[in-house]
């Protein structure tokens, strides 16, 4: 009898001991990084530079980014609910304007599906083509919940996706989510 007991007593601490680890391994479950969705156009000017003519956006978060999470991986929740994507102008682009535009459910959630498929960028050296900083941030929005969601979506270089402060992954379903590019909008050259 004091055998089973015992054996009881074991199972019991054991378990609660593996309760424990798994309610301590959801807290620390990767966070997405947050921040006030924009709702005006960045001022955008050109500034020269001897011959160069160079395109310049005047743009700071409405509030920093924050967010925190484990190993610094990318992540967004499930069902956003739409979203805004701020495109954001090279410093060469011509006309050298930002835009704002909304995203539906279906977009955003075929976004946010993007993000969470993307590879880690693998380890490695990269020769990346020329980035003159074209970019869109999506800020992916969510029922019940006042800041939006953030992803950083750059348009030249090697173009991996990202959030300060978490690793970059692999972009090639998420430009696909994003088309297409909204009218008026250049690339650099």
């Amino acid at each position: 009898m004091k055998v089973r007991a015992v054996a009881a007593a074991a199972i019991l601490v054991l378990g609660g001991g593996s309760l424990l680890y798994v309610h301590h391994r959801d807290e620390l479950r990767p966070l997405p990084v947050f921040a006030t969705v924009p709702t005006t156009v960045p001022a955008t000017d050109v500034r020269r530079s001897g011959r160069a003519r160079i395109c310049q956006v005047h743009f700071a978060l409405p509030e920093p980014f924050d967010g925190r999470g484990i190993d610094g991986h990318l992540w967004v929740g499930p069902d956003p609910d739409g979203g805004v994507a701020l495109w954001l102008p090279g410093m060469n682009a011509s006309p050298c304007r930002a835009r704002l535009t909304h995203l539906s459910v279906a977009r955003a959630t075929a976004f946010a599906d993007a993000v969470e498929r993307s590879q880690p960028v693998p380890a490695g050296t990269y020769n990346c083509p020329a980035d003159d900083g074209a970019a869109v941030d999506v800020y992916l929005t969510y029922a019940g919940q006042d800041r939006a969601e953030v992803i950083e979506v750059p348009l030249g270089g090697c173009g991996w996706i990202g959030a300060p402060g978490r690793d970059d992954r692999e972009a090639w379903d998420v430009w696909d989510a994003l088309r297409p590019m909204p009218k008026g909008f250049a690339l650099g050259s």
